[in-house]
């Protein structure tokens, strides 16, 4: 396998890696769209106010379970707030992982942790 080659393998392992992590991105946003919804709440995540979807992720991350009705790891929850947090990080005035808008939120992922 010539330098070239390498390269080229490398590019098309990291662009697979990429595409995945996207997907999973999406479909996060998604099920929490989707859970929103379940509240009857019409509004995009982004334009919820703090206190209102410190309620709702709460919520979200205490009742979200797998395809098979199991509980999700500590780390695939903290995964998922991270995810969210970077949907909102463009124009969201908190942060869901760093600010105590969000208290009741880390407490209830502390909570799950134990």
């Amino acid at each position: 396998m010539d330098a070239g080659s390498v390269d080229n393998f490398i590019s098309e392992q990291e662009n697979k890696a990429t595409s995945q992590k996207n997907r999973t991105r999406r479909k996060t946003i998604t099920v929490l769209h989707l859970f929103l919804e379940t509240k009857n709440e019409e509004r995009k995540m982004e334009d919820i106010l703090t206190a209102e979807l410190n309620e709702y992720v709460s919520e979200f991350i205490n009742s979200v379970r797998t395809k098979d009705g199991k509980e999700y790891e500590p780390s695939s929850l903290r995964n998922l707030l991270a995810i969210s947090e970077r949907h909102l990080n463009k124009n969201y005035p908190a942060s869901i992982i760093n600010d105590l808008a969000f208290k009741k939120t880390l407490k209830t992922l502390k909570t799950l942790n134990t």
